[in-house]
């Protein structure tokens, strides 16, 4: 759907800006775990021996970033990891 269609739904009150962007995540995680599949960290490292490090923002703003590699959680998919590194705390 055009974007204008979108704007006319919310406007009009058949869909909430809460469904708008709900949908617009859920295309992102689409995206994304197309672009990049399903490899957790470890499977990544066995193929390229690279290291692949992505940081995700705690729960709690008093709790420090997190670091994931194939180190510290080598059995989350890399995919999901970026998608989470999108987000905001809170």
């Amino acid at each position: 759907r055009c974007f204008t269609s979108y704007i006319y739904d919310i406007i009009t009150g058949h869909k909430r800006a809460k469904d708008l962007l709900k949908n617009d995540t859920e295309h992102l995680a689409g995206c994304i775990r197309a672009n990049v599949g399903n490899f957790t960290f470890q499977e990544a490292f066995d193929r390229t021996g690279r290291i692949l490090n992505i940081v995700v923002s705690p729960q709690n703003r008093s709790d420090p970033p997190r670091l994931l590699n194939y180190l510290t959680a080598p059995h989350v998919l890399v995919w999901s990891a970026a998608l989470a590194s999108s987000s905001l705390p809170g």
